[in-house]
């Protein structure tokens, strides 16, 4: 995949993760499914993968099962280029020629790493669970008019498409945390009105501790 080719870049089909709890989830997944990752299998050959931090990975999966994997600060300076060759599926070993990195030798093996298990993550579990296909539109002014200020806007359909895949993200429900400020308190009587409709009178009761000390309360006319 050669970057210095803009228009192949703008017409990608894009692979969104739109965020830091998504990836996370992708992770554990990953972590969870090691057998699929390392099958190698690929949903897309070619596609361009939107990272939470807004950077992007453009990878191509070539007929010899190798990958040309980039990596980008946003959608067009390149940062790390290398050609990705399994070795042992497996193991999901493999071998990794680095073409170009802006990045220190010390970390080189770490980015390695990540955008390779990122790109195999990816393409495995799209092979096995549900993603959302959006056909992506620019808009675009229409023909020429005498006058500017008249010239119409329209969509133009992009030869690409936008899959966001349904990773899996813990939900952390809102817990609440009350104190109680007595032991037991006095309730009023007052009417319950239910669904259907109908209203039953509930009698003054004394509800906390059965043994505790019942607090008065000052009641504001």
């Amino acid at each position: 995949m050669k970057l210095d080719n803009v228009k192949n870049i703008d017409f990608l089909d894009v692979i969104e993760i739109s965020s830091d709890a998504q990836f996370k989830g992708l992770m554990d997944w990953k972590n969870a499914h090691r057998d699929l990752v390392r099958q190698g299998v690929f949903a897309l050959p070619v596609a361009k993968i939107r990272l939470p931090n807004g950077d992007s990975i453009i990878y191509e999966h070539l007929k010899n099962g190798s990958t040309n994997i980039n990596l980008l600060k946003g959608d067009r300076f390149p940062t790390h280029v290398m050609e990705w060759t399994p070795v042992d599926f497996p193991e999901g070993h493999g071998q990794a020629t680095i073409l170009m990195s802006a990045f220190p030798k010390d970390v080189q093996a770490d980015i390695i790493t990540d955008i390779t298990t990122t790109v195999y993550s990816i393409m495995a579990y799209m092979i096995h669970y549900e993603h959302d296909t959006k056909r992506m539109t620019k808009t675009s002014r229409g023909g020429k008019k005498k006058k500017k200020s008249h010239r119409s806007r329209h969509k133009v359909k992009l030869g690409k498409y936008k899959y966001t895949p349904h990773f899996p993200v813990e939900s952390k429900e809102e817990t609440r945390e009350y104190n109680r400020q007595a032991e037991s308190w006095q309730v009023r009587g007052h009417f319950r009105t239910y669904k259907s409709g109908k209203k039953v009178w509930i009698q003054p009761q004394v509800r906390g501790k059965k043994d505790g000390k019942v607090e008065p309360k000052t009641y504001t006319l």
